[in-house]
């Protein structure tokens, strides 16, 4: 029984850690969405009251409380604090006093790198891809001009994208300019280069990697990106999918089943795209995607 309890208690916290960290990837840009997680992590924890003990129970909801009021005063730093303390208190519940503490990078992080100001972040680390802000700062324009183009229909309902090349000595190159179909493209063609990743444009406000993007990149790619329009801002959104690898089998086991299914609801909503499973199974496929993005250092930028 003891066992069961322990369990019900590691599940609990675990419903309530997915909502809480997602709360910290939309700060500081969008304090709606990040107000929205955090009465998520309320409801679980308010949800799982009977296994956990009262004492940690009560601190927990007390300070949920206070980040949700200091958002609603846009007191974000403080919000962020608060975020910051309620992660110190479960990492030392988990493993003990802090010199016993295993080296885990707190997703809440009380400020950004320079180079972040502007950025919108959807995942719970401030981690930058690899060569991402590179491949801003160098091809920012061509990125851009593609999905500006894709939007206002240059060629009907069709997706664009580019090859990102490598040479010998370490220098991005962008390779040709692909047209594909509505929904898909291939890009190809680094000529002598070294093939590092790809750019694909995603039309009307997309702003999620499919499931096969995700599948392919882990396959093939050290930098995978995609652009898409949010508010009418041309916006880039990259993730390393090497760090796939950097994970343990089961998790590994877990990151493809979670695609499979995905892929499977999305076969599913087309089917009948209009009745309310459907719109039900779209949530629940955008945040499985967003999961998997969070997973592979994902970086999200107006260009």
């Amino acid at each position: 029984m003891a066992d069961m309890s322990y369990e019900r208690m590691k599940e609990a916290a675990r419903r309530f850690l997915v909502p809480f960290i997602r709360a910290r990837g939309y700060l500081p840009q969008n304090l709606s969405a990040a107000k929205d997680e955090i009465r998520m992590a309320l409801q679980e924890w308010e949800s799982s009251k009977e296994y956990i003990p009262r004492e940690t129970y009560d601190y927990v909801r007390t300070i949920l409380i206070d980040i949700h009021n200091l958002l609603e005063r846009q007191q974000v730093a403080e919000a962020v604090s608060k975020m910051e303390a309620i992660w110190a208190f479960m990492m030392t519940k988990a493993f003990g006093p802090p010199e016993k503490l295993p080296y885990i990078a707190s997703p809440f992080p009380q400020g950004f790198p320079q180079e972040m100001k502007g950025s919108i972040l959807k995942g719970s680390r401030v981690q930058i891809p690899t060569g991402s802000l590179e491949l801003k700062n160098r091809f920012g324009n061509e990125f851009r001009n593609m999905i500006l183009e894709a939007e206002r229909g240059g060629k009907g309902e069709d997706e664009v994208g580019a090859m990102i090349c490598q040479s010998p000595s370490g220098e991005f190159h962008l390779g040709r300019v692909c047209w594909g179909t509505k929904g898909e493209v291939h890009v190809t063609d680094c000529h002598d280069l070294k093939p590092y990743g790809s750019f694909h444009v995603h039309l009307h406000g997309s702003d999620v990697f499919s499931p096969q993007d995700l599948e392919q990149a882990i396959d093939r790619e050290q930098i995978s990106c995609i652009g898409y329009m949010e508010a009418g801002i041309p916006t880039l959104k990259c993730v390393t999918p090497r760090k796939y690898y950097d994970y343990t089998p089961e998790a590994k086991i877990e990151i493809h089943r979670a695609l499979d299914k995905a892929a499977e609801d999305i076969r599913s909503i087309r089917r009948n795209p209009n009745s309310p499973e459907a719109r039900r199974l779209a949530e629940g496929v955008r945040k499985k995607l967003y999961d998997i993005e969070r997973l592979l250092d994902v970086y999200e930028t107006h260009i």
